[in-house]
């Protein structure tokens, strides 16, 4: 007797019940993909598109119920599909690695101008935080009813905390700019005076304990065409700018994406208020 499952005595049955349970295998496997991905809004257009197409097939099935329009609609939809993700893998891979500058060339302004939720962890998020950029979220982000722009930075208040992060940003660099110290003060003075103003959008900050080694800066993240970048801050720099940088996509990265975007989410829920 099988420790799984009964295997017929003929080989040719042991075949079609190998062959039906994999079918079985895959068949579940991919039934979890497609939730996984409906829960993280991703491949949207690939499976309503797919949904169609089985409609159809069940309803041929059953007699001619397919309306002839509907069955033109989902062929030109796949097929445009197609075409669509062929042209989209021509192009420039929207994942990129580099220092700042290269990072700063994606028109990351253009980006942040358009969207309707913004998340930000770093240090002191100088910058991002910069007057050219704070006029954006001011002006264009939290214009919209709909905006939620969240950001996270180190707490001033926790003094070991601020030291050791003075060494890691300011001290561990050969050419540094603004201490550390400084920085943060004058970004805790920016979020305080946003946070105080008036906005249609939603406005929030909170302050985390330690520094964990990298920033996220993240672009409309629960959107299927997301976008997050990630700087990593390293042991020892020439400058900040030289510090390596990832540019990640939710439809070419999904992975790790889905892994920074958790990333932010532990450490919002962590964070705790500002004090006054």
């Amino acid at each position: 007797m099988s420790l799984f499952w009964p295997v017929p005595s003929e080989p040719s049955g042991a075949i079609v019940v190998l062959v039906r349970r994999f079918g079985e295998v895959r068949l579940r496997g991919a039934l979890v993909q497609v939730r996984e991905d409906l829960r993280r809004r991703r491949n949207l257009e690939a499976h309503a598109v797919t949904a169609g197409a089985l409609a159809c097939a069940l309803l041929s099935v059953f007699g001619d119920l397919a309306p002839q329009g509907l069955r033109w609609a989902v062929l030109t939809s796949g097929v445009a599909l197609l075409v669509a993700r062929a042209a989209a893998s021509e192009r420039t891979p929207s994942s990129l690695l580099g220092n700042r500058q290269a990072i700063e060339d994606r028109r990351l302004g253009k980006r942040l101008s358009t969207a309707r939720e913004v998340w930000l962890f770093a240090p002191s998020g100088k910058n991002v935080l910069t007057s050219p950029n704070g006029d954006v979220l001011r002006r264009h982000v939290l214009s919209r009813s709909d905006a939620d722009v969240r950001v996270v930075v180190l707490d001033d208040g926790a003094e070991a905390a601020v030291r050791l992060a003075t060494r890691q940003l300011t001290e561990a660099t050969r050419f540094p700019g603004q201490p550390f110290p400084d920085s943060l003060r004058t970004a805790m003075s920016c979020l305080r005076g946003l946070a105080s103003a008036r906005h249609a959008g939603a406005f929030r900050f909170r302050v985390y304990g330690f520094n964990p080694g990298f920033s996220i800066f993240a672009v409309d993240p629960t959107a299927s065409d997301g976008a997050i970048l990630v700087e990593l801050h390293g042991v020892r720099n020439g400058s900040t700018a030289d510090r390596m940088h990832l540019w990640l996509t939710r439809l070419e990265q999904p992975q790790w994406y889905d892994y920074w975007c958790d990333q932010f989410r532990h450490i919002w829920a962590t964070a705790t208020a500002p004090s006054d």
